[in-house]
């Protein structure tokens, strides 16, 4: 039997809604890059944590993930979030190291990641 066009749209916008989900867990899984910048000025271990970060998220990811890094009662402060979906979780830990200050990108680009300060974007 043939199939009328609104079963066809449908049936394309649900492909294209499985391939945008499928896409979004498949996210943040390819080779991972910083830039000069970052390896320069962000220690180790505040690099690890904040791939982790992403790593360790509940919610489906979007492609560009922010962290706010800030100094708050002697700690240092990282506020994670992207915009769709909504997502913000704030986190506070001794480093043992001197606070950073700064807004950093992690963009997910289908074969890598790449982790930059907003100012490289």
């Amino acid at each position: 039997s043939e199939m009328c066009i609104r079963d066809r749209y449908s049936i394309y916008v649900n492909s294209h809604r499985l391939n945008k989900l499928k896409r979004r867990i498949e996210m943040f899984r390819g080779k991972r890059f910083v830039t000069s910048g970052i390896a320069e000025k962000v220690p180790l271990l505040l690099q690890v944590t904040m791939w982790n970060m992403i790593d360790t998220m509940d919610e489906p990811k979007d492609y560009l993930q922010v962290f706010d890094l800030s100094e708050e009662n002697g700690k240092q402060k990282i506020v994670h979030s992207q915009e769709q979906p909504e997502y913000k979780k704030e986190y506070l830990f001794e480093t043992g190291t001197p606070f950073l200050c700064a807004k950093i990108f992690v963009i997910d680009d289908v074969t890598h990641s790449t982790m930059l300060f907003n100012y490289e974007y």
